[in-house]
């Protein structure tokens, strides 16, 4: 981990929205498929234990901080997102719907006072032999918006960053990469002042993963990463 940031602005695509009601369905009609997946990811810090984190009328499971989930199959539909500690329920509550045939990931981000849902989607598709997808989303509070650079072996920053500004709640669309080995490198926004660096991630050939940032437990400014394996594991 390393130290803290500032500034404003954001990149492409975020989600969870504040509360939408569960989908209901009629007993007498015909059960729909479980052809949607989705999986849990908890990042929020200073709760008190493990987190529960599920959807309404869906599958929830209990996860330790900094810990991720397999994907659970469950039917397509808008659902409602709930999370609760040993001290009670977290007011992380948004909606989620998942369409058919999709994996999705759904990560409770913040802190136990102020914490955040992410819901976004894994399937960009199968990249070609010898590529790999890539992309980045922000699920620390004290993290802030920094510029992010994804480099390959060899590649320095350059003040020219793969995505600038990515604030909390953000998500980076997938990038296309060379199979191998790729550096995360985060700058204070508009500077090349380095304030977080992965060291090299291996990247197997037609793999598929998000670098998902939170904030260390170690202390107030620290930065960890997560690795999700997006390829179906």
């Amino acid at each position: 981990g390393l130290m803290r940031q500032r500034s404003t602005t954001l990149v492409a695509c975020i989600l969870v929205s504040t509360l939408a009601g569960t989908a209901c369905s009629d007993s007498n009609e015909p059960e729909e498929s479980l052809d949607a997946r989705i999986r849990y990811v908890n990042v929020v810090k200073f709760t008190t234990g493990p987190v529960e984190i599920g959807l309404r009328n869906g599958p929830s499971q209990v996860v330790e901080f900094g810990d991720v989930t397999a994907y659970e199959a469950l039917r397509p539909g808008d659902y409602v997102v709930f999370a609760e500690d040993e001290a009670g329920p977290l007011d992380a509550n948004g909606s989620a719907f998942l369409s058919a045939g999709t994996d999705h990931t759904l990560a409770i981000t913040g802190q136990s006072d102020l914490p955040r849902g992410m819901f976004f989607s894994d399937d960009p598709g199968v990249p070609d032999v010898g590529q790999a997808y890539v992309r980045v989303a922000n699920g620390g509070l004290q993290v802030g918006p920094v510029d992010v650079y994804l480099l390959l072996p060899g590649e320095q920053v350059d003040g020219t960053p793969t995505v600038g500004a990515l604030d909390w709640l953000n998500i980076t669309l997938y990038g296309e990469f060379s199979s191998g080995e790729i550096t995360l490198v985060l700058t204070d926004v508009g500077t090349q002042d380095v304030v977080f660096d992965s060291g090299p991630i291996s990247l197997p050939s037609a793999s598929v993963r998000t670098l998902l940032l939170f904030d260390g437990a170690e202390a107030i400014d620290d930065i960890d990463l997560l690795v999700l394996d997006d390829g179906g594991s």
